[in-house]
This record gives C-alpha cells, sequence and structure tokens, in this order.
C-alpha cells in the first residue's frame, strides 16, 4: 500500500526540499482540500427559480 506521504516524498524529494515542509505543505494541502469539502456541503443550495417560472 503507498502511503501519500511516500508519494509527496517522491515528486518533491527530487527538489531537496526538507521532509518537514513536505509534511508541513502536504497537511495544509489536505486542510485547505477538507475546509473547501466542508464549505460546499454546508453552503446554500443553488436557486431553483421555482417563483419565477411560476409567473412566466
Amino acid at each position: 500500500m503507498t502511503l501519500t506521504r511516500d508519494i509527496w516524498s517522491d515528486l518533491f524529494g527530487k527538489f531537496e526540499v526538507e521532509p518537514a515542509v513536505i509534511d508541513t505543505a502536504r497537511k495544509l494541502t489536505f486542510a485547505t482540500l477538507l475546509g473547501m469539502a466542508i464549505q460546499g456541503m454546508l453552503g446554500p443550495r443553488k436557486p431553483r427559480f421555482s417563483r419565477e417560472i411560476e409567473t412566466l
């Protein structure tokens, strides 16, 4: 089983970035994606325009 930590190390280890920096960037990215997913679930629903359609 491949861990995301291993994938990030393979991708960004070539640039001689310190492992702590890679780990911080990985955690920040995942936290951002999780926040965006939660925001999408809690956000307002798309307008349905039912009243406008009834008026027409």
